[in-house]
């Protein structure tokens, strides 16, 4: 799962100093996966030691220009493999790394809006409206999930394939990424699942929160929470 401007670290092995290696970009229908050899970024607030150096991968794709008109946004053809390699001075692959991106997701920046608003705009170019199971593997309130679950009922657990913000984290400390904070502490967004208990007075909207991963059920469907798009 991925997004624009997302990236991750891979820390230096025991087996090859990654540190004497060039690596190439790959390239795959609209999304470019670049790596180098780098320091943390000092917004980086969850690496203590900004002294450390890692190779750094870096993910770039479709994403929204104007959040009021965004226009035609490219659908990547998902799920696909990425293969980066890494090249010693004469040319010769010395490590390979590869990952799966299965989803691509972008973002409205930081507007709080209602559900309808958000729904609309993910349309607009094609994408459509998350739903709980592309985000979180933690249970609480909605009607299904990413899996493995969650041992936390209103936690996600840190898992690839556990949904986009269990494989991320909190997605408002990555640098330049421009994920926006909202009006709550816990950033949440609007979903398309809807919780049933019986009766169409109860037919309400989930929301999903990128802090924690629970998701709770909002009566009030104009209410302003952020959004998030996702193909396919």
């Amino acid at each position: 799962m991925g997004a624009d401007g997302l990236y991750f670290d891979i820390l230096d092995p025991p087996v090859q100093d990654l540190s004497q290696l060039t690596w190439s970009p790959v390239e795959y229908d609209g999304i470019k996966v670049t790596a180098h050899w780098t320091r943390p970024d000092q917004r980086d607030n969850w690496i203590k030691d900004k002294r450390q150096f890692a190779l750094r991968v870096w993910l770039n794709g479709p994403r929204a220009r104007d959040y009021s008109n965004p226009g035609e946004i490219h659908k990547p053809n998902l799920p696909h493999t990425f293969v980066l390699e890494g090249k010693d001075a004469s040319g010769r692959v010395m490590v390979k790394y590869g990952f799966e991106l299965r989803q691509w997701f972008v973002h409205r920046g930081g507007g709080d809006r209602g559900l309808e608003d958000h729904t609309a705009w993910c349309k607009s170019f094609g994408y459509r409206l998350v739903l709980a199971r592309d985000l979180t593997n933690a249970i609480s309130e909605a009607p299904e999930v990413a899996k493995p679950y969650s041992p936390w009922v209103k936690y996600y657990q840190r898992r690839i394939g556990g949904g986009f913000f269990s494989e991320w984290g909190h997605l408002v400390d990555y640098a330049d990424v421009g994920f926006g904070t909202g009006h709550h502490y816990e950033y949440c967004y609007w979903t398309s699942d809807y919780y049933f208990c019986g009766s169409k007075a109860c037919h309400h909207p989930i929301v999903t929160c990128q802090h924690t991963g629970r998701s709770f059920v909002e009566g009030n469907k104009k209410y302003g929470y952020l959004g998030l798009c996702v193909t396919p």
